[in-house]
C-alpha cells in the first residue's frame, strides 16, 4: 500500500513538473495559450465583449482592474493577427498597474511562473510598419527584467525549408528582406517577457508588462502553410 501511495505521490509531482515546464517554456499569459481566437480568450476570463474596453474586432481588446501577480492592474491589452482571415489569433499582450503598485511583488510573482530572467534580449518590432527592419537591444537593469523562450526563429526551421520558410516570413514581418534575414532569424526569440517599474521598454508606460509571441504564432503558421503544400 505504501508502495502504490509513493508512485501516485511521484506521478502528480511529474505531471505538475512538466504542466509548469509547458508554461514556462512558451511563456504564456494568464489563463490563455498563443494562437488563442478572441472569443477563447473571452471564454477564458468569463466575460463578453461588452464587458471589454477598446474592443476592436479581429484587432484587440482590453480589460480593467484585473488582479494579476499579485496586484491590481490599470488595464490588460490583448493584441491580435488575423493570419487567415476571419480566424485572428492571440500573438501580443501588454499589461500597465496604476502609479503605487508594488511592482517588486510583481516580479517575485513572475519569477515563480517564468523562471529566472535574461540578461539582455534583440527585439524586431511585431506591429511597426517599416520598410527597414531594425533590431533593437534591451539590457537587464534594476528597472527592465526580462525572459525569452528557449528557441529562436532559426531553431525552428528544417534545413531543406529553409528558402520556402524565408519567403513565407516576408509575408508578416515588415521590412525583412534577404539581407536582414540571418540576423532576424538568429536573434529573434519565439516569446519575449519584459516587467518594467520606469518604462524601459518600447512600451514606455512606467509600470508595465510587455509580452510578444508573435514569433511562435507566425512560425507555427508558416509550418502549418508549407505542411499543406
Amino acid at each position: 500500500m505504501k508502495k502504490i501511495f509513493i508512485i501516485i505521490v511521484t506521478s502528480i509531482i511529474l505531471l505538475c513538473s512538466c504542466s509548469n515546464k509547458s508554461t514556462s517554456d512558451n511563456l504564456e499569459f494568464h489563463k490563455t495559450t498563443w494562437g488563442m481566437s478572441m472569443v477563447d480568450v473571452l471564454k477564458a476570463y468569463g466575460i463578453s465583449k461588452e464587458d471589454t474596453i477598446n474592443y476592436d474586432q479581429d484587432n484587440a481588446f482590453g480589460i480593467k482592474g484585473y488582479k494579476l501577480f499579485g496586484e491590481e492592474t490599470d488595464v490588460i491589452m490583448f493584441s491580435f493577427l488575423n493570419f487567415e482571415k476571419g480566424k485572428p489569433k492571440l500573438v501580443a499582450v501588454k499589461v500597465t498597474y496604476p502609479e503605487g503598485s508594488d511592482m517588486n511583488k510583481v516580479l517575485k510573482e513572475m519569477k515563480k511562473l517564468y523562471g529566472e530572467t535574461v540578461s539582455d534580449i534583440s527585439i524586431f518590432d511585431t506591429f511597426l510598419m517599416t520598410d527597414e527592419l531594425k533590431e533593437r537591444k534591451f539590457t537587464e537593469s534594476e528597472h527592465l527584467a526580462l525572459w525569452v523562450s528557449e528557441k529562436s526563429i532559426l531553431q525552428t526551421i528544417p534545413g531543406k525549408n529553409s528558402e520556402d520558410y524565408k519567403e513565407l516570413w516576408k509575408k508578416y514581418k515588415y521590412g525583412l528582406k534577404d539581407d536582414t534575414w540571418d540576423i532576424f532569424s538568429k536573434n529573434s526569440k519565439l516569446v519575449t517577457v519584459a516587467w518594467t517599474d520606469d518604462g524601459e521598454y518600447p512600451s514606455k508606460s512606467k509600470y508595465a508588462l510587455d509580452f510578444d509571441a508573435f514569433n511562435l504564432v507566425a512560425s507555427n503558421e508558416i509550418k502549418n502553410q508549407l505542411s499543406d503544400q
